[in-house]
């Protein structure tokens, strides 16, 4: 049986990549953060960032397990690790995709993402993981776990298993908006004024056919109300995020609803998802993360087969 005292996980997104140096019980040893997300990287340079990453770690085990997430198991990342389909378990150690690197110091597994294709087209890659981190400690929760993030999902969960999932492009649409279109000129602050994100918010529900309409109105009115960027921000926010939430309305609706992620995001969704009178709980995005890799670490352990 194999006993690794230390293993790596790494969680690769759009934007940055995370790598842990996990002891065996998924204490966290170190930690690096990236900027090299798969919009920087090519196929041919993931294999040479984990080596140059892993090496200041000086493991001692060779070949060195390394558990992976996200996009580098994408059609345009690493390798592709094909999709598990839904109605599925967040994680299937029987699906991992082993990596032949060209290195034979790595062992490297790639946790797939999972496809949805009723009653909509959607794919998920990375909060799978997240996904089985928190079954993991929470294997009774029925209802739906609202993941906000560049890309938000919102996940139907039943007996631990994922039974069907929806994405909104909520993140990358304020980040377009914000700094690519007419709207930069009036955003350009982190800080978010409560009272106007929470009045957005409750606008956009009540008229979300409204939508291209209220974003304009955060130009116009900053134009000639000479409104803070402050406020322009949150009203930006809350128009969004209020518009997400009205498409969205079948999964939180009369559903129990975890929220997963970083505090800023889900205390925005929260705040947002009060005005509806529906209770939420939040749960940390890398402590689920780190559990979901460990949950794979640990099967790993027992010698249970993978293929190639």
């Amino acid at each position: 049986m194999n006993n690794y005292e230390q293993w790596v996980g790494i969680d690769w997104g759009t934007t940055n990549v995370r790598f842990w140096l996990l002891a065996t019980n998924g204490t966290t040893l170190d930690e690096v953060v990236l900027p090299l997300g798969m919009n920087t990287v090519t196929s041919g340079q993931y294999e040479n960032i984990i080596l140059d990453t892993i090496t200041k770690w000086s493991l001692r085990h060779t070949p060195l397990r390394v558990i992976t997430c996200g996009m580098l198991g994408a059609k345009n990342g690493w390798f592709e690790a094909p999709y598990l389909t839904t109605t599925c378990d967040s994680i299937d150690c029987d699906k991992l995709y082993s990596v032949q690197t060209n290195s034979s110091t790595l062992d490297v597994k790639i946790i797939p993402g999972i496809a949805n294709y009723r009653p909509t087209y959607d794919v998920m890659r990375g909060e799978e993981t997240q996904i089985k981190g928190f079954v993991t400690q929470n294997p009774d929760f029925e209802g739906v776990l609202c993941l906000p993030g560049t890309h938000t999902k919102w996940v139907h969960i039943k007996n631990s298993i994922i039974v069907s999932f929806q994405t909104f492009m909520t993140g990358e649409l304020f980040d377009l908006l914000s700094h690519h279109s007419v709207l930069r000129h009036s955003v350009d602050t982190q800080l978010v004024d409560e009272e106007e994100f929470i009045n957005a918010v409750d606008d956009t529900l009540s008229r979300p056919e409204l939508f291209a309409q209220r974003l304009f109105y955060v130009r116009a009115r900053s134009l000639l109300a000479n409104t803070s960027k402050e406020k322009a921000t949150s009203r930006l926010l809350g128009t969004l995020i209020g518009t997400e939430l009205a498409g969205s309305k079948p999964y939180w609706l009369g559903h129990k609803v975890a929220l997963i992620g970083s505090k800023k995001l889900t205390g925005m969704y929260q705040r947002a998802l009060d005005l509806t009178g529906l209770e939420t709980e939040v749960f940390d995005a890398t402590e689920n993360t780190i559990l979901g890799l460990k949950y794979v670490h640990d099967r790993l352990a027992k010698e249970i087969p993978t293929n190639n």
